[in-house]
């Protein structure tokens, strides 16, 4: 999902190193204007050059977060309305009868099922991984999702 450009967004807009804004991604971010939940927490954001650090809402990191996130989410839409065309100009029927299914890293963050429903305008669902044991508690997140399927299906061929 292209997280780094998210991550790069709250770098610059709230002039913190990568680090940080990682950090702050990872923890606060919203794929949603305003944030849903627990919009007027205030977030403490690490300055650098030895500047003290300061304090912002997760409302007003949203604001930040939710335009790229809807931004990277009409790219794929706009590949996806390409292929339909393509398709159509083929007559192969082209439909997302099951929706949209979000695995990795960026899956994880907060209220993207619901911006990426509004973006796509079908059912988005979060994809976790299946069928596997061990490290439950490492492997059934989203991040693992796309490899952990990867190699269950190179597996079972």
């Amino acid at each position: 999902m292209q997280g780094n450009i998210v991550t790069n967004d709250i770098a610059h807009a709230c002039t913190v190193s990568r680090a940080e804004a990682e950090r702050i991604k990872v923890n606060y971010a919203s794929a949603l204007y305003p944030a849903r939940l627990h919009g007027d927490k205030k977030i403490e954001v690490a300055s650098i050059g030895g500047r003290a650090p300061r304090a912002l809402t997760k409302s007003d990191l949203s604001l930040i977060t939710s335009a790229r996130y809807i931004e990277l989410l009409g790219v794929v839409k706009d590949e996806l309305d390409k292929l339909k065309a393509d398709l159509e100009s083929k007559h192969i029927k082209f439909e997302l009868i099951a929706g949209v299914v979000i695995t990795g890293g960026g899956a994880q963050i907060e209220d993207l099922k619901d911006c990426a429903s509004n973006v796509f305008g079908c059912q988005v669902r979060i994809g976790s991984p299946l069928n596997i044991t061990g490290l439950t508690d490492y492997v059934n997140r989203p991040a693992i999702f796309n490899c952990s399927r990867i190699t269950t299906i190179s597996s079972s061929k």
